[in-house]
């Protein structure tokens, strides 16, 4: 078991978390005979829609995600930020089309920070980062907990490149 913990009296409350212009929230979304079913053009069910939407250098905030079932592609410069809370979200191993990643950071300049990511279900087999970005710079993650059952050697995370920040994170039973 391992657990990485940097400037241990830190918290996700003291970060200084922006407010989106393009929000994630699943609760919003329901039957489409629902009233209550969000209509407002900024709001997405999951992650990936609205990283899909968000022009350059947005801030995705994220209140309430679906669990990470397949790849989200990070293809341009944005903020991932927890809001209202840090929202827990869970990392399937069952990742659609085979990835090796649940988040993929293909872009330079990408903040991901207060997020909850846990990752179950992993057998010796499963070769599945949650977030890489390879060959990038400007990339920082701040204010992520990333729980992992792995009992072996495994990275949670795999970020290589220039002018990467990794801060204030905890990462449980996995690597860096």
């Amino acid at each position: 078991s391992v657990t990485l913990y940097a400037e241990a009296g830190a918290s996700a409350p003291e970060q200084s978390i922006p407010q989106p212009e393009y929000v994630v929230d699943s609760d919003a979304f329901g039957d489409s005979d629902n009233d209550a079913d969000s209509n407002d053009e900024n709001i997405f069910p999951s992650i990936s829609e609205a990283v899909s939407a968000a022009e350059s250098d947005a801030i995705v905030g994220v209140r309430k995600a679906p669990d990470i079932d397949s790849r989200i592609s990070i293809n341009k410069p944005l903020t991932l930020s927890g809001f209202e809370g840090k929202p827990s979200i869970s990392v399937t191993t069952d990742q659609e089309g085979g990835e090796d990643e649940a988040i993929a950071i293909e872009s330079d300049n990408v903040t991901i920070q207060n997020l909850d990511l846990n990752y179950d279900g992993l057998s010796r087999d499963d070769d599945t980062h949650i977030i890489s970005g390879i060959g990038r710079k400007g990339i920082t993650l701040r204010g992520l907990e990333i729980k992992s059952n792995a009992s072996y050697d495994t990275n949670a995370i795999d970020i290589r490149g220039v002018d990467l920040e990794i801060i204030n994170n905890v990462v449980t039973d996995a690597g860096i």
